[in-house]
């Protein structure tokens, strides 16, 4: 028996119920990962979606374009919490949880269908629009329902660690991204790429979401939901309270995010698109360099081959 189950038996929790949480625990933390996936990959993907839903003519217009919807997609967040929020306590988390990532997985294979600026004109650039603020919408909600739903439903001597989880969710989502991405520049060539290439991962993270509404089909109900009261009970802080903190928690969470998005979004865009760095070709790392530069020092003296043995010492030096 884990440390977990005995401390779930003392607390007098069955052992199916404990399956039924840890269940419930990697749905959330699978659809968290997809949702950051889809969310991340926007990022990733920029300068190619630029080039190709967008007015190619002008490409530094086009990628602000780009950047300017990215920024949308941010604008729908609080509302998608202050939506999906009050509905997930009347309507319980699990439903919210699998309207969140439906709306995500919908939104991210549009993207993926869009048909091209050269082939529609200005409606790619709307149709992208829309795509991104059905995500942020969605994305809003995902947020707001799992963090709670996470803490709400771990053990009690474990919800500080569950809780965790959705963070690592959140990070292996947009490493993945980043990563996925990284390989389709490396296998295929800057044309493929802006052609199609980018459309892979949206696709992609639209297909996996169909296992991860499988897995969240089986969650548990929240008990703060499914036994709440009818009377509201008094809240534990004021308005007041509640307020000060929320600032405090934005001015944390603007810092983090600031820094977070300067080096995922913003220095591969600027080496990409303002430097013309070819995405397809890594950065050369010390050793490369440092070979490079041994080849470089070698080419300068003729090769003297020596027998095992018979080194020679340069006079003056016997």
């Amino acid at each position: 028996m884990t440390i977990v189950e005995q401390n779930a038996a003392q607390q007098g929790i069955s052992p199916e119920r404990l399956r039924l949480q840890r269940k419930s625990l990697l749905a959330t933390g699978v659809g968290n990962l997809l949702e950051w996936f889809d969310w991340t990959i926007y990022t990733v993907a920029s300068v190619y979606i630029a080039g190709s839903l967008f007015d190619s003519g002008n490409p530094m217009s086009a990628l602000l374009s780009t950047l300017a919807v990215f920024a949308v997609g941010f604008l729908m967040r609080p509302i998608g919490g202050l939506v999906f929020g009050p509905l997930a306590d009347k309507l319980g988390r699990r439903k919210v949880l699998l309207t969140t990532m439906f709306l995500m997985a919908g939104a991210s294979l549009g993207i993926a269908l869009i048909p091209s600026y050269a082939a529609i004109g200005s409606w790619a650039s709307l149709l992208l629009l829309l795509a991104r603020l059905i995500q942020g919408f969605a994305h809003g909600g995902e947020s707001t329902t799992s963090y709670a739903y996470i803490a709400e439903i771990a053990p009690p001597k474990r919800r500080g660690l569950w809780s965790s989880s959705v963070f690592i969710a959140v990070g292996s989502g947009s490493l993945l991204a980043t990563f996925f991405m990284a390989m389709l520049t490396g296998v295929f060539s800057k044309p493929e790429m802006m052609e199609w290439g980018w459309r892979i991962p949206f696709a992609a993270g639209a297909l996996l979401a169909v296992a991860a509404l499988w897995l969240r089909r089986g969650m548990m109900e929240s008990e703060h939901v499914a036994g709440a009261p009818e009377a509201d009970a008094a809240p534990a802080w004021s308005k007041k309270q509640v307020v000060a903190a929320g600032v405090k928690l934005f001015l944390y969470e603007a810092g983090a995010t600031l820094t977070y998005y300067t080096w995922v979004t913003s220095a591969a865009i600027y080496a990409i698109g303002v430097k013309g760095m070819d995405p397809g070709q890594p950065p050369a790392s010390p050793w490369t360099r440092s070979n490079n530069s041994a080849h470089q020092i070698h080419g300068q003296f003729p090769a003297v081959p020596q027998a095992p043995g018979n080194c020679r010492i340069p006079e003056g030096k016997q």
